[in-house]
C-alpha cells in the first residue's frame, strides 16, 4: 500500500489486528546505510505489538524502496513520519497511536513527537513511544518527552553509548539488554517482552 507524503507516495505495510484499538507506527534505520521497513528490529516490535492486539504500520522513508522522493537529511523524514501519523488519525480515528523507531528511525519518531507535543494536552490519541537504540548525538537539545516512553539500549552498543543515552532519557523507562550491540542479534525475546510489558503499563 502507499500513503501520500510531502515528497510523494510512501511505501507502507499495515499489519492490522482484528478488533485492535491501537496502531504502532514503526520508523526504520538510516536510509543511507541500508535501512528500510523490512528491518529485523522493526519486525520484533511489530510482533510485540500484535501480541498485545495492536496493529502496526511500517513504512519506507522517501527515496527508500518504492517510496518517492529522495533522502532529506532527517528533516524530510520527520515530515514523512508526521504524514503517516496524520493518515492513521484520519483513517482510524478511535485508535491510540504508539510512535516508535529504531536507530535513525527512533530519532525521527522522537522529533515528530516534539512537533506533536502541543496536541498532547488536548488529546490522548498518542498512547506512547518505543525507541530502540536512539543515537543521541543526533539531538541538539533535550528531547522533552511528554508521553509514556520505553527506551531500549544495548549494553555493548558502539554507536549509541549507554551512559550518555541513559542520561538523556532519565525520565523514561529504560531497558538495557546485556550483551546486545546496536543490531540486537539474538535478542528478539528481550525486545518483545520489554515492549509487551511496557504496553501493558500504558
Amino acid at each position: 500500500m502507499f500513503i501520500s507524503g510531502p515528497a510523494g507516495q510512501l511505501e507502507s505495510s499495515f499489519d492490522q489486528v482484528e478488533d485492535s484499538d491501537g496502531i504502532a507506527i514503526l520508523c526504520h534505520p538510516h536510509p543511507q546505510y541500508g535501512g528500510s521497513m523490512h528491518d529485523n528490529v522493526l519486525s520484533m516490535l511489530s510482533a510485540a505489538f500484535q501480541r498485545q492486539a495492536i496493529s502496526s504500520l511500517k513504512f519506507n522513508f522517501r527515496g527508500v524502496g518504492e517510496s518517492e522522493g529522495e533522502y532529506a537529511d532527517g528533516l524530510g523524514e520527520v515530515e514523512d513520519t508526521l504524514a503517516i501519523t496524520n493518515w492513521c488519525r484520519d483513517q482510524h480515528q478511535q485508535a491510540g497511536i504508539y510512535l516508535c523507531g529504531y536507530s535513525f528511525g527512533a530519532i525521527m519518531a522522537l522529533k515528530a513527537l516534539s512537533q506533536l507535543r502541543p496536541q498532547l494536552g488536548e488529546s490522548s490519541y498518542l498512547k506512547g513511544s518505543v525507541l530502540v537504540a536512539p543515537p543521541v548525538q543526533m539531538l541538539s537539545e533535550s528531547p522533552g518527552i511528554e508521553c509514556p516512553t520505553l527506551v531500549i539500549l544495548g549494553a555493548d552498543d558502539m554507536i549509541v553509548p549507554l551512559e550518555s543515552a541513559s542520561a538523556q532519557f532519565e525520565d523514561c523507562l529504560v531497558q538495557v539488554i546485556q550483551g546486545a550491540d546496536h543490531f540486537f542479534f539474538n535478542h528478539d525475546q528481550q525486545i518483545i517482552k520489554g515492549t509487551r510489558d511496557f504496553i501493558d503499563g500504558t
